[in-house]
């Protein structure tokens, strides 16, 4: 789960607050929790919501407070967790949410409090702009506008 949220958050901070609190959460509320379908997903959609509102908080406190240098520290290096890097966070969110957390695409609108449509339509401009990302260069040989 911290993973996760380092990869959607780019706050390995934010990340372990969240995760800890979304734990503590699932753990005083284990009867009900417990017997649930998918109680992993249901503490990943608390960490999620937990996290959004710290960071909320936390920008509106601390402006000047950046998280890409401690993301590029917390990177491998590898070039799919680069792409990943540079999506925006929404898009970020909607991936760890379906690839981290497996949830399906109804409990991620329910955690990131949008339509399951918006959902559908974030992960699709998600998965489009890591293939752009994530080609080879290999050279792409010129078209002839006027050919027959």
């Amino acid at each position: 789960m911290f993973r996760g949220l380092v990869v959607a958050f780019r706050d390995p901070l934010l990340a372990e607050e969240a995760a800890q609190e979304a734990f503590t959460r699932a753990y005083t509320r284990w009867e009900r929790v417990g017997s649930m379908e998918r109680p992993a997903g249901w503490t990943y959609v608390v960490a999620v919501r937990v996290a959004r509102r710290r960071r909320r908080d936390l920008l509106g406190a601390a402006a000047g407070r950046t998280t890409d240098d401690v993301a590029d520290k917390v990177a491998d290096g590898a070039t799919m967790q680069a792409a990943i890097g540079e999506l925006p966070t929404r898009q970020r969110v909607a991936l760890v949410l379906r690839h981290y957390a497996d949830l399906p695409f109804d409990e991620i609108a329910h955690a990131m409090g949008c339509a399951v449509g918006t959902v559908r339509s974030t992960l699709h401009a998600t998965y489009t702009r890591l293939h752009v990302e994530l080609e080879d260069d290999e050279e792409i040989p010129e078209v002839e506008l006027d050919a027959p």
